[in-house]
């Protein structure tokens, strides 16, 4: 049901006028069920939020509708549409020059890479979106790649290294309250 009602709101969205007036307020969760938890059961993994209250315009919503697009394609196993929908959010976030969009982009594709076993490719794209939200300046979003990249570390099985990015990641949380981060 997910993965229809997003269907539906990017085929709205592709059928607006093309302008820059911010109006669409995103709510991006990145919750992704993951068959990785003790027993093989599944476990939901918080990789990414953007709180309400931000506005983007429709290029924007776009690319982030396609993320959330991915996250219901991964989470049902359809690896190939997750991949297509991160690479055109990729492709729409950098010909709009949305740096966040592409960081957030980019820090997908590296989860999803280490859900794979790809952890080089992981890796690699979530560094990058860790530097692009270090020179953004956004301390939320750095929080996010900091753990994904703990997660990264852990799942190859560099476990102090990932205990180590993790606890960071918590810290940062828990000095600002931040409930969702923290759980």
């Amino acid at each position: 049901q997910a993965r229809e009602l997003i269907d539906e709101a990017l085929a709205i969205l592709e059928g607006l006028p093309d302008d820059d007036t911010p109006f669409f307020e995103v709510v991006t969760f990145g919750l992704c069920l993951l068959h990785d938890g003790p027993q093989a059961r599944p476990r939901l993994h918080l990789e990414e939020t953007i709180f309400a209250f931000h506005r983007f315009a429709r290029a924007q919503a776009i690319g982030y509708a396609l993320n959330n697009q991915a996250w219901t394609a991964r989470a049902t196993g359809d690896i190939a549409r997750a991949t297509a929908a991160l690479d055109e959010a990729l492709e729409r976030f950098r010909a709009i020059e949305d740096r966040r969009g592409e960081a957030m982009t980019l820090n997908h594709m590296g989860s999803l890479a280490r859900s794979l076993g790809d952890l080089d490719a992981g890796r690699a794209h979530v560094r990058a979106a860790l530097e692009l939200r270090r020179e953004l300046g956004e301390k939320r979003a750095v929080l996010m790649s900091t753990m994904s990249l703990g997660v990264l570390e852990v799942s190859g099985g560099d476990v102090a290294r990932g205990r180590d990015l993790l606890a960071e990641a918590f810290a940062r949380a828990e000095a600002v309250d931040d409930l969702p981060a923290m759980a």
